[in-house]
């Protein structure tokens, strides 16, 4: 499910933590709703973040920020709210031997989220 699937099937959101950043980052800006605000904490490809319509940051009233750290108070806090269920992260779990079908996963970009290698 990409995040163009996702928000459409559940609706937008208030805040996404882009972790992928310039393949999926124009699709995380559609999944935001008005006045949304959209994290970017990393970039895997190394490719310059490109915005493809620049009128959505506009219209929609988005905010962008990067972020490159944080404290450990504020990592404390995040653990809480997580083990609390107040993030719901998106990942899929593998096992070892079904590494094979996670990289091909991977490599096509179809899914939104993480991949998880449970050994």
């Amino acid at each position: 499910m990409t995040s163009l699937d996702f928000y459409r099937e559940r609706g937008r959101v208030d805040v996404v933590m882009e972790t992928v950043g310039a393949p999926t980052i124009n699709e995380s800006m559609r999944a935001l709703r008005p006045r949304g605000r959209l994290v970017l904490i990393g970039n895997i490809s190394g490719e310059p973040v490109t915005i493809k319509r620049p009128a959505l940051l506009v219209m929609r009233e988005i905010t962008l920020t990067g972020s490159a750290a944080f404290t450990r108070k504020e990592w404390e806090a995040a653990i809480k709210t997580i083990g609390k269920g107040g993030v719901k992260p998106f990942y899929k779990a593998y096992s070892l031997d079904q590494i094979n079908t996670a990289l091909k996963e991977a490599l096509e970009g179809g899914r939104i989220g993480r991949i998880v290698i449970n050994p």
